[in-house]
Protein backbone atom coordinates (compact mmCIF):
# COMPACT_ATOMS: atom_id res chain seq x y z
CA UNK A 1 0.00 0.00 0.00
CA UNK A 2 1.24 3.72 -0.58
CA UNK A 3 1.20 6.20 1.85
CA UNK A 4 2.18 10.02 3.02
CA UNK A 5 6.00 9.15 1.98
CA UNK A 6 4.96 8.06 -1.44
CA UNK A 7 3.06 11.81 -1.77
CA UNK A 8 6.23 13.64 -0.14
CA UNK A 9 8.34 12.13 -3.07
CA UNK A 10 6.12 12.60 -6.06
CA UNK A 11 5.30 16.48 -4.56
CA UNK A 12 9.13 16.81 -4.37
CA UNK A 13 10.18 15.86 -7.39
CA UNK A 14 7.30 18.29 -8.90
CA UNK A 15 8.27 21.01 -6.61
CA UNK A 16 5.29 21.03 -5.34
CA UNK A 17 5.10 23.00 -1.68
CA UNK A 18 3.11 21.03 0.31
CA UNK A 19 3.61 19.53 4.39
CA UNK A 20 3.21 15.99 5.60
CA UNK A 21 1.79 16.85 9.06
CA UNK A 22 1.79 13.81 12.00
CA UNK A 23 -1.37 13.37 13.76
CA UNK A 24 -1.37 13.58 17.62
CA UNK A 25 -4.04 10.82 17.36
CA UNK A 26 -4.64 7.84 14.07
CA UNK A 27 -7.73 8.46 11.87
CA UNK A 28 -9.02 5.85 10.45
CA UNK A 29 -11.26 7.97 8.19
CA UNK A 30 -11.16 11.01 6.04
CA UNK A 31 -14.10 12.41 7.84
CA UNK A 32 -11.83 12.39 11.30
CA UNK A 33 -9.18 14.69 10.28
CA UNK A 34 -10.77 17.56 11.26
CA UNK A 35 -11.03 16.80 14.75
CA UNK A 36 -7.79 15.79 15.28
CA UNK A 37 -6.24 18.91 13.34
CA UNK A 38 -8.48 21.11 15.04
CA UNK A 39 -9.57 23.23 11.78
CA UNK A 40 -12.84 23.54 9.75
CA UNK A 41 -14.22 20.42 7.79
CA UNK A 42 -14.92 22.12 5.11
CA UNK A 43 -10.87 22.55 4.70
CA UNK A 44 -10.59 18.98 5.33
CA UNK A 45 -11.24 16.91 2.00
CA UNK A 46 -12.85 13.28 1.45
CA UNK A 47 -11.99 11.14 -1.96
CA UNK A 48 -14.87 8.99 -3.16
CA UNK A 49 -13.69 6.52 -6.04
CA UNK A 50 -16.52 5.90 -8.05
CA UNK A 51 -17.26 3.53 -11.14
CA UNK A 52 -18.71 5.84 -14.14
CA UNK A 53 -20.88 4.13 -16.66
CA UNK A 54 -20.62 5.96 -20.17
CA UNK A 55 -22.57 4.24 -23.24
CA UNK A 56 -21.95 1.12 -21.99
CA UNK A 57 -17.84 1.13 -20.37
CA UNK A 58 -16.91 1.34 -16.93
CA UNK A 59 -14.22 3.14 -15.49
CA UNK A 60 -13.20 4.39 -12.22
CA UNK A 61 -12.89 8.08 -11.23
CA UNK A 62 -11.98 10.06 -8.08
CA UNK A 63 -14.70 12.71 -6.82
CA UNK A 64 -12.68 15.01 -4.03
CA UNK A 65 -15.42 16.80 -2.13
CA UNK A 66 -15.00 19.02 1.35
CA UNK A 67 -15.94 16.38 4.66
CA UNK A 68 -19.34 16.35 5.10
CA UNK A 69 -20.82 17.80 2.15
CA UNK A 70 -22.55 15.37 0.28
CA UNK A 71 -22.88 14.13 -3.61
CA UNK A 72 -24.99 15.78 -5.73
CA UNK A 73 -25.55 12.68 -8.37
CA UNK A 74 -27.95 14.18 -11.25
CA UNK A 75 -25.45 16.61 -11.77
CA UNK A 76 -22.75 14.80 -10.92
CA UNK A 77 -23.95 12.26 -13.66
CA UNK A 78 -24.66 15.41 -16.12
CA UNK A 79 -20.92 16.22 -15.47
CA UNK A 80 -19.37 13.13 -16.22
CA UNK A 81 -21.81 12.81 -19.08
CA UNK A 82 -22.47 9.15 -17.29
CA UNK A 83 -25.39 6.46 -17.53
CA UNK A 84 -24.52 5.37 -13.88
CA UNK A 85 -21.97 5.93 -10.71
CA UNK A 86 -21.15 3.36 -8.30
CA UNK A 87 -19.13 3.69 -4.94
CA UNK A 88 -16.42 1.38 -4.92
CA UNK A 89 -16.39 -0.86 -1.85
CA UNK A 90 -12.92 -0.65 0.41
CA UNK A 91 -11.71 -3.73 -1.24
CA UNK A 92 -12.18 -1.99 -4.52
CA UNK A 93 -10.92 1.11 -3.54
CA UNK A 94 -7.66 -0.27 -2.11
CA UNK A 95 -7.02 -2.59 -5.30
CA UNK A 96 -7.85 0.46 -7.89
CA UNK A 97 -5.50 3.26 -5.62
CA UNK A 98 -3.27 1.21 -3.68
CA UNK A 99 -4.77 3.40 -0.82
CA UNK A 100 -6.40 2.36 2.37
CA UNK A 101 -9.91 2.88 1.29
CA UNK A 102 -11.20 5.24 4.02
CA UNK A 103 -7.90 7.66 3.77
CA UNK A 104 -7.46 8.03 0.00
CA UNK A 105 -5.67 11.37 -1.45
CA UNK A 106 -6.45 13.30 -3.94
CA UNK A 107 -2.94 12.95 -4.94
CA UNK A 108 -1.03 9.74 -5.92
CA UNK A 109 -3.60 8.39 -8.07
CA UNK A 110 -3.16 5.83 -10.62
CA UNK A 111 -2.32 7.70 -14.19
CA UNK A 112 -5.18 8.38 -16.24
CA UNK A 113 -7.87 8.22 -13.17
CA UNK A 114 -10.11 11.17 -13.86
CA UNK A 115 -9.91 13.87 -10.92
CA UNK A 116 -13.13 15.73 -10.25
CA UNK A 117 -12.95 18.21 -7.36
CA UNK A 118 -16.09 20.22 -5.70
CA UNK A 119 -15.52 24.28 -6.06
CA UNK A 120 -15.63 24.58 -2.41
CA UNK A 121 -11.98 22.74 -2.12
CA UNK A 122 -10.60 25.91 -3.63
CA UNK A 123 -12.34 28.14 -0.87
CA UNK A 124 -9.70 27.79 1.47
CA UNK A 125 -6.20 28.77 0.36
CA UNK A 126 -4.58 25.42 2.09
CA UNK A 127 -6.54 22.36 2.11
CA UNK A 128 -5.68 19.30 4.22
CA UNK A 129 -6.05 15.55 3.06
CA UNK A 130 -5.50 12.37 3.77
CA UNK A 131 -2.51 10.24 2.93
CA UNK A 132 -3.26 6.58 3.05
CA UNK A 133 -1.47 7.02 6.44
CA UNK A 134 -3.47 7.14 9.59
CA UNK A 135 -1.21 9.04 11.12
CA UNK A 136 -0.54 11.25 8.83
CA UNK A 137 -2.06 14.29 6.80
CA UNK A 138 -0.93 16.34 3.52
CA UNK A 139 -1.40 20.15 3.99
CA UNK A 140 -1.00 22.17 0.35
CA UNK A 141 -2.58 24.78 -1.56
CA UNK A 142 -5.50 24.23 -2.88
CA UNK A 143 -4.69 25.79 -6.40
CA UNK A 144 -1.72 23.48 -6.22
CA UNK A 145 -4.00 20.09 -5.53
CA UNK A 146 -5.85 21.13 -8.48
CA UNK A 147 -2.89 21.94 -10.61
CA UNK A 148 -1.00 18.88 -9.72
CA UNK A 149 -4.05 16.27 -9.87
CA UNK A 150 -5.51 17.88 -13.23
CA UNK A 151 -8.96 18.24 -11.15
CA UNK A 152 -11.86 19.28 -13.39
CA UNK A 153 -13.49 21.88 -10.65
CA UNK A 154 -17.53 21.18 -10.84
CA UNK A 155 -20.62 21.44 -8.79
CA UNK A 156 -20.71 18.20 -7.04
CA UNK A 157 -21.93 19.25 -4.24
CA UNK A 158 -25.86 18.64 -2.85
CA UNK A 159 -25.90 21.85 -0.49
CA UNK A 160 -23.72 25.20 -0.59
CA UNK A 161 -20.31 24.42 1.02
CA UNK A 162 -18.72 27.28 2.84
CA UNK A 163 -20.59 29.82 0.74
CA UNK A 164 -19.79 28.22 -2.74
CA UNK A 165 -23.22 27.57 -5.09
CA UNK A 166 -25.41 24.36 -5.10
CA UNK A 167 -25.14 21.77 -7.76
CA UNK A 168 -28.93 22.88 -8.78
CA UNK A 169 -26.56 26.24 -9.57
CA UNK A 170 -24.82 24.34 -12.45
CA UNK A 171 -20.82 25.82 -12.79
CA UNK A 172 -19.71 27.48 -16.33
CA UNK A 173 -18.48 23.78 -17.95
CA UNK A 174 -21.42 22.10 -16.71
CA UNK A 175 -24.02 24.64 -18.30
CA UNK A 176 -21.80 24.73 -21.79
CA UNK A 177 -21.70 20.72 -21.97
CA UNK A 178 -25.79 20.74 -21.64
Amino acid sequence: MKGALDLHQGLLAADVPHQILRLRRLTLIAAEIPAALGVDPASCLVVHVMAVTRQGNSTTAALVLPVGAELHVPSTLRRLQASSLRLLTPTEVSAVTEFYAGLVPPVGLPAGMPVYADHAVIRFDVVYCPTGDSGAVLGIHSRDLVTFTGARLAALCSAPVAGRGTAEDPDPDLAAAT
